[in-house]
């Protein structure tokens, strides 16, 4: 094999470099954009209520009573789950049970007639939502980590565009007279493609890691290290990221819930849903692209500061008591409109935190940005138990000023998670010298 001589190395272009990188890069991430993009192309998401309510017969009540809250249980059971399975058999097998989950979750919908079947369906959805953090921390194992900002981006941004264009064209479908249950297998259709783009995923086959005394004990041995990174000082601003990481999530996926309440109340013939749906996610993929500007990540505290702040204020709009004031349309296209401005902000401190965290997880990307949302998740699952629907308007000031405190923290500490990372880093790899300054 010929061999390049230390001169014609040197003399290669730097430009060859740069796109060399780029190829390496894009051709890492097509397969992993592509599989986040069908996993969410749901088009019956919008739509899920009435159709539960109109062509399966089941009543308002049950729904949100026996039904939805199945998910939030089981959200937080899989998320547990899933630490252990993916530190011991890898991402790739976690996110293969996500797709069976997800699979699994809309035969439920569409062939089940009762009660029980839709609670089934609600729990191999928790499956397939928790999968898909694994699916955020497992594309970092295969790029550089000055690509981590915009990988986190582009990899949010691949889902809530499949969120935006399956909501539009429910929407259009549905406008259309379609019957709502085409919606279900359109949506079906997509988590097939998405298992046949699984396939081109890179280093597929997973290293399994044999059960013996040796690795368990440097399995533990691991495990030690990344508690004891986390409780040292040096860690101080990691510690920082994760709270705004898994508080901040969490707050997200209850105003999320909040809005939907609100779209209830406010259009009860639910025949805009697709709409604002559409017009949120295209706030949230704007967001997930702005994480990944140089100046955000650079000023990792300001940027927290802002995006949280402003997160705050478009949360406290969106549930001003304005439904009774103003006529119903004027009140829908204000919630939408601030809902959407929240969704900007909030999607692009989760995308810039996830970031800043996987760097600080040395190679265990996967298994540290779903032991973050687990935590996150089990916030979620104490406010829904303690919050019932009806104060859940109440709810949403307390969870604007949580993103307000969250702003204060990323500000105080945030800029110190960039420059803490290595010592963090050495910790993990086990080449910690025991001295670490704060």
């Amino acid at each position: 094999m010929r061999r390049t001589s230390p001169i014609h190395a040197a003399s290669i272009p730097v430009e060859h470099t740069k796109s060399g990188k780029a190829f390496r890069l894009a051709r890492a991430l097509v397969p992993f954009i592509l599989f986040g993009f069908l996993s969410a192309f749901k088009p019956s998401e919008a739509f899920i209520s009435p159709y539960l309510r109109t062509e399966k017969r089941m009543s308002h009540a049950v729904l949100h009573s026996q039904v939805w809250p199945v998910w939030t249980y089981a959200n937080t059971f899989w998320l547990v789950l899933f630490i252990p399975m993916t530190m011991f058999l890898g991402s790739y097998i976690s996110i293969a049970v996500g797709i069976v989950g997800r699979l699994l979750t809309r035969v439920s919908l569409i062939w089940g007639d009762s009660k029980h079947a839709f609670q089934l369906a609600e729990f191999f959805f928790g499956c397939a939502t928790a999968s898909e953090y694994v699916f955020y921390g497992a594309v970092f194992s295969h790029v550089d980590t000055g690509f981590y900002p915009t990988v986190s981006s582009l990899t949010r941004a691949s889902v809530l565009a499949a969120h935006l264009a399956s909501a539009l064209l429910g929407q259009l479908l549905v406008s259309c007279g379609v019957p709502y249950h085409i919606l279900f297998y359109i949506s079906l259709l997509a988590i097939v493609l998405s298992a046949t783009s699984f396939l081109t995923f890179p280093g597929l086959v997973p290293t399994r890691i044999p059960f013996s005394h040796t690795n368990v004990e440097s399995i533990k041995s691991s495990i030690k290290k990344s508690a004891l990174a986390i409780i040292r000082p040096a860690a101080r601003p990691t510690r920082a990221l994760v709270l705004v990481y898994a508080v901040g999530l969490a707050v997200h996926s209850l105003a999320v819930a909040y809005f939907s309440i609100i779209l209830d109340y406010v259009d009860p013939a639910l025949s805009l849903n697709g709409l604002a749906i559409a017009v949120i996610k295209v706030a949230g993929v704007a967001g997930a692209w702005a994480s990944s500007l140089p100046v955000a990540s650079t000023h990792l505290g300001s940027a927290l500061f802002i995006t949280s702040g402003l997160g705050s204020v478009m949360l406290w709009v969106a549930a001003w008591p304005i439904d009774g004031i103003l006529p119903r349309t004027v009140a829908l296209v204000i919630d939408i409109a601030s809902f959407a401005s929240y969704n900007f902000f909030a999607e692009c401190v989760i995308a810039l935190t996830t970031a800043h965290l996987a760097k600080a997880a040395g190679t265990r990307h996967a298994a540290a940005v779903v032991t973050y949302t687990a935590a996150s998740a089990f916030i979620q699952t104490v406010v829904q138990v303690v919050v019932d629907e009806e104060s859940m308007k109440a709810m949403v000031g307390v969870l604007a000023v949580l993103w307000a405190v969250l702003a204060v923290t990323g500000t105080i500490l945030g800029d110190g998670a960039e420059r803490t990372r290595g010592d963090y880093t050495a910790i993990l790899d086990g080449s910690d010298s025991g001295d670490q300054s704060a």
